[in-house]
Order: C-alpha cells, then sequence, then structure tokens
C-alpha cells in the first residue's frame, strides 16, 4: 500500500504592527546614542586641545610680607617664577592699590588692601599659557607696636620733661646729630652683600625695573650694593592722636641709594629707608636710640614712592621734619 504523502505548509508568522510608543522609544534611544558619541568626541577634542596649555596661579606663586610696625607697616611681595618660563614671569608685576583711606607705608593691623596682578598677555598666548590672577586682598596682622612708656591719658599735650620721667621725642630739634650718625652708620650695615641677603626685595625690584632675574640651584641670589646716604627725616605723632593706644609715637627714617645686584652681574638701582623706632628722651635730658630696632622698611625704583613715604605725605596721624645734615 502506498503511503500517503501531504505536504505541510508553514506559515510565516505574522509581523506585528509597531505601536507608536515603541517606534518613539527607539528613536529616542537612537538619538541618546548618537548624542552620547558626540559629547564624547566633543570631551576627547576638548581635552586633547587644553592638555597643550600651562597653567598658572600667581596667587601661589607670590607670597606678601609685611615690615615696619603697626601704622606704619609697608607691604612688599615676591612672586617665584616657573621653571622654563623666566621671560613671561619678567613681565608679570604685583602693584599694591593704595586708597585714601589705606595706603601702603602706613597699614596698621586689621587693614586688608587691594592687590593687582599684571603681565604681558600676548606672550601668554603665544607660549600656550592659562594665567589665573586678576586681584585680591591682603589681611595684615602681626605688625608689632611701640613699646609702651608710663604714660596717662589726660596729659595729652603736656611737656613731660618738666615731670621728671621719660618720655618720647617729639622735637625733631631735641635729636643730636651724634645720634643721627650713628643711625646713619648702623642702617648701612643692614644692607648684606652676600648673595641671597636681598632676595626679600630682589625680584620686586627687578620686575618693577622690566629686568630679567634668575635662579642658581632653584635659589634666588640678590645682594645689596653698599649703601650711600642721601637724607633722613624725623616723623612724630600729632599731639592730638598723642597717647592713642596702637600708634606708633616716633621714629627717624634714613633714606640710602643703593642697588640690587644679582649673581650674573645684572643690577637695578634702587632707594631704600631704613627705620629706627621708640627715640626716647630720659629724665635726665639724654637721649637713648635702640640701634638694633633699626630695619630695612621699603625699598623701590620710584623715588615718589619712597619721598611719600619719609614724608608722611597725606598721612594725618603724623607730621614728618626732614633732618639737617
Amino acid at each position: 500500500m502506498g503511503v500517503l504523502e501531504t505536504k505541510r505548509v508553514i506559515q510565516p508568522p505574522k509581523r506585528r504592527r509597531m505601536t507608536k510608543r515603541k517606534r518613539m522609544f527607539i528613536m529616542c534611544a537612537k538619538i541618546a546614542g548618537l548624542a552620547a558619541a558626540v559629547l564624547a568626541l566633543i570631551t576627547v577634542i576638548y581635552l586633547v586641545g587644553f592638555a597643550e596649555y600651562t597653567y598658572i596661579n600667581l596667587s601661589e606663586l607670590t607670597q606678601a610680607s609685611v615690615s615696619g610696625y603697626n601704622g606704619h607697616g609697608t607691604l612688599s611681595t615676591t612672586t617665584a617664577p616657573m621653571a622654563g618660563l623666566e621671560e613671561f614671569f619678567d613681565t608679570v608685576s604685583v602693584t599694591v592699590l593704595d586708597t585714601d583711606e589705606i595706603k601702603n607705608g602706613t597699614l596698621s593691623n586689621g587693614d586688608k588692601i587691594e592687590i593687582e596682578y599684571s603681565y604681558n598677555k600676548e606672550m601668554a598666548k603665544e607660549n600656550k599659557l592659562r594665567v589665573r590672577g586678576g586681584s585680591e586682598f591682603v589681611s595684615i596682622k602681626d605688625l608689632p607696636d611701640g613699646k609702651p612708656i608710663t604714660f596717662d591719658e589726660h596729659c595729652k599735650g603736656v611737656k613731660l620733661e618738666d615731670e621728671g620721667v621719660d618720655r618720647y621725642l617729639t622735637d625733631a630739634s631735641e635729636l643730636p646729630q651724634e645720634f643721627l650718625d650713628q643711625m646713619k652708620e648702623y642702617g648701612a650695615t643692614l644692607f648684606g652683600t652676600e648673595q641671597g641677603d636681598a632676595n626679600e626685595y630682589g625680584v620686586r625690584l627687578f620686575t618693577a625695573a622690566g629686568t630679567m632675574y634668575s635662579t642658581s640651584g632653584g635659589d634666588y641670589t640678590f645682594a645689596w650694593r653698599t649703601p650711600s646716604y642721601i637724607s633722613s627725616y624725623f616723623t612724630c605723632i600729632n599731639d592730638e592722636h598723642l597717647g592713642d593706644p596702637g600708634n606708633q609715637v616716633n621714629d627717624v627714617k634714613v633714606v640710602y641709594d643703593t642697588a640690587v645686584v644679582q649673581a650674573d652681574g645684572k643690577s637695578v638701582s634702587a632707594e631704600a629707608v631704613v627705620s629706627f623706632k621708640d627715640i626716647v628722651k630720659k629724665a635726665d635730658g639724654t637721649i637713648a636710640v635702640d640701634l638694633e630696632s633699626g630695619e630695612i622698611v621699603s625699598a623701590s625704583t620710584n623715588d615718589s614712592d619712597i619721598k611719600a613715604l619719609v614724608r608722611a605725605t597725606g598721612d594725618e596721624l603724623y607730621t614728618s621734619t626732614k633732618l639737617e645734615q
């Protein structure tokens, strides 16, 4: 008997129609994937492009220091160059911004004074440098006060020599020439001529003069040239503020002509000021000067800055008198 063969017809499954919601989901997934790919590409381009730049934060490279005493403080700054970028850092300068109320050279504890950075932007662009640094405020603190002498608030304006007690000197004519000569001589010894002795002011003076500076083994090599005497000034607090707490009563500022030189022989001429404070007239009429209180309080390539400091220009607390030679 023959076998009956039957043909099995296989019907293809019916394709379900894709819902509108599913089509929307797939489309969104494709768009999201494309967006992620584009974002990744942009990120790679961004990172590769910016990897070529060197980032510089001038604030992190700048050290601010304060010298002097409360009421007569001076802020100075030093910016350390990054290795290989010395030429660019020669264009970097930091300016202390005076206001009517707060001036450099007459700073007091608690003052906030603004400093401003500047640099050659074209050179930064050419060297692919990303520089951060515009302006910022520096808080003044730790300036020493004058040494107190027995003084009564009710004694303002009284000539204390009549009381038979020690007092601060308040009249330039009372300072003997021999003491001024001692201060001039001692002040000159503060300008060390060994490499490194002038590091506190070297970078700032070279920068202000637009002169390239260098380091030796990572260290600065600034030294002072032997100074020569220019002039001296006696500064005393005005009568209406005599006895006010926190104010220095007097000092003698001695001005010298000098220069800062580095190991390669390059030098920058400058004027510098040495201050001697707390000059006392003893009860017996003798004058007492602590020469070891002498310190360099300012150095500048700008003569007008030095004159403003020693003459107490615009200072309502103090009056300055130029001493006879």
